[in-house]
Parts: structure tokens; sequence; C-alpha cells
């Protein structure tokens, strides 16, 4: 029995695997019957044993109590781990523990032209904010007494804490000249050598020190704001404390009373080192409006963390769809919508896109632009969230399988929301990537470096042509029907109308003689296009020719005959023989922004 122990560890510590752990228990216990059968002698009653026999066969049903008992112990310590695996947890930011420090610069609702020291009450040249609320100290010694003496922004209320309604969190001083008290109207006199008045760091709104104007409205209900049907008020959200890698808050419940009549609770995800730290801006920005725990920096926290919010609010308001805001890149967004589907969210939320990437070909299909201006990010996203409409995406599943003894096995199954593409356009992409993975690229890293990278790359091809006579590698079927292809470099399945930052490829060319119908992005059709080489890529992006039109379908096979590089929504990989199946899969909904005419 010592030696099946040893062998169980020894096979743990070599698969690391709970499987090993049952097929090690079930070789001891098959092997015990074995050798406890096999020493007693066959066909003699139990009452004519000798001690020796009658004596195995005590052992044997011993061993097989241990055994079980063993095995039954580690299949539910099993089940507890995958349950607890399983359970998300969100971490709440205690207000109780200090402020938000960050380095000083400026939030974009704070646009004073100079900033005094919420402690000290001195002139701040070099010091930090706090973007929860927004209060200001001297980066030498005020901030740690500003976490002891002036409160944060709250984030969520205690079960036992007994608070009947959202009040206005007040931070006195270094307020914009351009903003007007609440109470009387007057404008509020911006003094360089004073740090005085008050605002409100959940409506944004300003009043006067002088006891006429603050004692009015100090304590009473605050509305939020003009952004307030998107924030959770921390008086809705009630935790309980769960042990997670130490002491954590986690979200227990949500208040089944609506804060405003027309609540859509808003959950922001972006990554702070993204976008040449455009990310970090906005993460800044609606971490000053909103709730804390509605932003989401997934340099930290994961898709599900923030998803969970949903699941949350649909317990006591399944009626309200919540709103999702991700600024990033086509990656990131295409994360996100698998994220939803992998956790079966109901309702489904809708998703925006605050364009962070390089190509941004879904963000520009949906009406957020092509790229992020951080001049006034906040009121700019805001207004376009304020128009959006709704509309519907058509998503594709890819499986990709290689030939395994003449037969095939799907091995990867990816989804597409934007395009494929097999040829020189995914060979360019794929070695943008390959330097973009330079440790130097951080030095150089920017939009207009990484076009430059894109146009170096298609530049080079000219010259190699390594995706030549790609027709003789590709089988395409659409619909079940074969497609005789003409000398091509690459093949692209496109399900939006822009590819290669915001080119319409399908509808160039267009006139009122075209036969070609219109590319939509929820008709569960998909349209395939053939490119024949770098320089029609240039004079497709400028204008100047078309791609060739092979078809639309709703289902498409592909079957490569050699290694070829390939790329789905941007993400490049080399690909050996195999065949690739596109088929519709679900349609998630987006937020598309009215164009302006």
């Amino acid at each position: 029995m010592i030696m099946g122990i040893m062998r169980i560890f020894k096979n743990c510590r070599r698969k690391s695997t709970i499987k090993q752990i049952y097929h090690s228990f079930k070789f001891m216990l098959i092997s015990t019957i074995i050798e406890n059968v096999g020493s007693t002698s066959e066909g003699i009653p139990n009452n004519e044993l000798d001690p020796i026999h009658r004596s195995n066969y005590h052992s044997l049903g011993y061993d097989l109590f241990i055994y079980g008992s063993v095995t039954l112990s580690f299949i539910l310590a099993w089940k507890l781990l995958k349950i607890y695996r399983n359970s998300i947890t969100i971490p709440i930011y205690d207000a109780s523990k200090g402020h938000h420090w960050v380095s000083f610069q400026l939030p974009p609702m704070m646009v004073s032209n100079v900033v005094f020291c919420n402690i000290c009450k001195g002139l701040i040249v070099d010091g930090l904010y706090c973007d929860y609320c927004g209060i200001c100290a001297d980066s030498s010694s005020c901030h740690h007494s500003a976490d002891t003496q002036i409160p944060c922004k709250l984030s969520f209320t205690r079960a036992d804490d007994n608070i009947s309604f959202h009040r206005h969190h007040w931070v006195q001083g270094n307020i914009s000249s351009q903003s007007s008290c609440i109470v009387c109207g007057d404008d509020i006199e911006e003094k360089e050598d004073v740090l005085q008045d008050f605002r409100c760091c959940w409506c944004q709104r300003t009043v006067h020190e002088a006891e006429s104007c603050y004692n009015q409205i100090s304590d009473t209900r605050c509305d939020s704001g003009k952004y307030g049907k998107y924030i959770i008020p921390p008086e809705s959200i009630k935790c309980q404390s769960r042990w997670l890698r130490g002491r954590s808050q986690v979200i227990c419940s949500i208040d089944p009373t609506k804060p405003t009549e027309n609540w859509q609770p808003l959950i922001v995800f972006g990554n702070r080192k993204s976008g040449n730290n455009d990310g970090a801006k906005v993460l800044r920005a609606f971490r000053y409006v909103l709730n804390r725990c509605q932003v989401i920096d997934l340099a930290n926290e994961s898709p599900e963390q923030g998803l969970y919010w949903c699941k949350v609010l649909s317990k006591n308001h399944p009626d309200i769809v919540p709103v999702i805001l991700v600024a990033a890149g086509d990656g990131t967004v295409a994360w996100i919508l698998q994220t939803i589907d992998k956790m079966k969210l109901s309702p489904v939320p809708m998703v925006g896109i605050i364009p962070l990437g390089t190509g941004n070909d879904l963000a520009q299909v949906l009406g957020w632009g092509a790229s992020f201006n951080c001049d006034s990010p906040l009121r700019f996203i805001m207004d376009c969230l304020e128009k959006s409409k709704c509309v519907l995406l058509d998503r594709w599943s890819v499986k990709i399988s290689p030939p395994i003894f003449g037969l095939s096995f799907t091995y990867k199954s990816l989804v597409m929301n934007n395009y494929l593409s097999i040829g020189v356009d995914a060979l360019v992409a794929l070695n943008f990537h390959q330097t973009r993975e330079s440790k130097y690229y951080s030095w150089f890293g920017s939009r207009l470096f990484n076009k430059f990278l894109y146009f170096s790359y298609g530049t080079k091809d000219l010259l190699e042509r390594k995706c030549s006579e790609l027709e003789k590698k590709i089988y395409l079927e659409l619909d079940g029907v074969k497609q005789d292809l003409p000398e091509l470099e690459s093949i692209v399945v496109l399900n939006i109308p822009s590819w290669g930052g915001g080119k319409d490829i399908w509808s160039i060319g267009r006139n009122s003689e075209s036969t070609f119908p219109d590319q939509q992005i929820d008709d569960q059709l998909i349209e395939v296009l053939g490119i024949t080489s770098s320089f029609h890529i240039a004079q497709i992006m400028v204008g100047l020719s078309e791609p060739l039109r092979i078809g639309r379908a709703k289902t498409v096979l592909i079957k490569l005959t050699d290694k070829l590089p390939m790329q789905v929504d941007g993400e490049p990989w080399i690909q050996h023989p195999c065949s690739i199946k596109i088929d519709w899969l679900n349609q998630a909904k987006m937020l598309k922004v009215p164009v302006k005419e």
C-alpha cells in the first residue's frame, strides 16, 4: 500500500492532473484484488480456509474500504476545487484604505488654471491626484495625510450600513472658472491664492462655500448628475467579505430599486498600457464620474470580473440591458464578445467601442471613428454613447482541421467578427506582429509607426512574392460549389464593410449599373474576395483598382495544400495544410453611432 501511494505522488508530480490520481487509485485497487484473490485457494468455502487465507479476505475488505474512502475524498476535493475556480469574485476598492493616487495630470472635469493641495492649501507644481474623487495633494507628504483626513468616494456599502439614499460627496476647491453655483446660480470665481467652494464628485455640480449656499444642499440627495443613468450608486451595492488571496470585498447583491427611471448601467473595459497610454486616460476619465467598480483595467482584472456585473444585475433587474464600452482595438473587442458567449449572459449586453487599436475596422463600421481623440475624451465618448443605436453583428465559427491518416479532426476553433485572410496581407500582418513582440518596439510604438511598418512589409513583399501562385495551393467552396480561382496572392473572407484600416473594398467601383449587392453586417452572408499582389492592395487602398469579387455564401470551405500565412481578425500565424470551414455562429448586440451627413 505504501508503494502504491508513492506511485501516486510520483505520477502527480509528472502529470499534475486529478485524472492521473484517479487512474493510479484504480490501478492500486485492481492490483490489490488480484493479489488477494490470487493468493486465496480457489473454490474453497470461507469457513474451510486456513487462518492465512482467511486473513487475506479480511485484508482485502479493509483495503477496499480504505481505497474507496480515499478515492471518494479526492473526487469531492476535485469537485470543490472546480466550483471554486469557476466562481467569479470582484475585488472592490475599499475607500477606507485611502485614495487612488496617480501622477499629477489634471483629470478631464478639473480644468482650473491653478491647483492647490487639499491638505496644506499650497500651490501644487509637482503632485498627485486621486482619479476617483479628484482631490489633489503635494507629493512630498500631504498625500499620506489625505488618506486619513479626507474620505474618498465610496464604491459600495456593507450589509449592516444604514444608508437610506445617495448623498453628495463634496470635494473642496480646484473648480473650473466656468462653473456656477447650483443654489444661487452665480459663477464660481477662480482665485489664484485660495482653495474655495465645493464640487460633488458624483454629479459634478458646484456650490459656494458660503453657509447660505452650501448648507442648503450639503446633505441632500444626489441624482448623480448628467450621467446618472449610467452610474451604479454605492448605496445600491451590498457587499460581504470573502477570503481571496487575502481579504477582499466581493459583490453580494444590488438593490432592486432603480436609482433613476432610465437606468442603464455602464461597464468600461480598457488596458492602461494600450494606445500610447490613451487607455490610461480613458480609464481615469471614467473613474472620475462612474463608480470605481464599473471601470475594469484588463491589465489587472479579467473580463469575467467586469461581466459578472451583468449577472448580478439580472437577478434583481432582468429587464435592464447593461451597456459595455471597450477602450481597445478589435482584438480586445473580440475577446469581450467571446467572454459574453462563454458566460451565457442574459440579457445580452450592448457593446460600444472606443478605438485605441491600429486598424479599428469594426469601430469604423459602427461609427465610433478610426482613432481616439483624447482632447476631451469623456464628453466626446458620452455624446457618441447617447446617440448610438443597437444593431446586430454576425459572428462566424472558424474550424480548422488538419488531415490525419486521411481523416480530418478539428483541432482549432475560432470566432471571426471582421475578416479572415490567407496570403500576402496575412504575411504582412505576421511580419508586423513579430516586430511588435520585439523588446525595442516599445521605444517607437505609435499608430503612425505601425502604419509605416505595414507599408514597409508590403513593399518588401513586392520583391519577394512569397505568396505567388496561391490559386494552386487552395481549394475553395462556397455553399458546396467549387470555385475556379484566377491567379491570386490572397483570399479575403469579409464579414464587415471595412478592411485594412477602414477601406470598404467590396463597394469599390459601385455605380448605378453595378449588379453586386450591398454588404450588410447582419444578413448571415459572408463575402469572399481575391487580391493579386501587394501592389494590387496599394491600388485598392487609394481607389485605383477593385478586388476580385468571388462571391457570397452562408458556408465557406477552404482546403490548403501547402503552409501559408493566415489571419483571423488581425491575429496572424503560419497555417500548415488543413481544411477550414466557416459557418454562421450567432449575432452580437453592438452600439452604432449614426454617421454625420
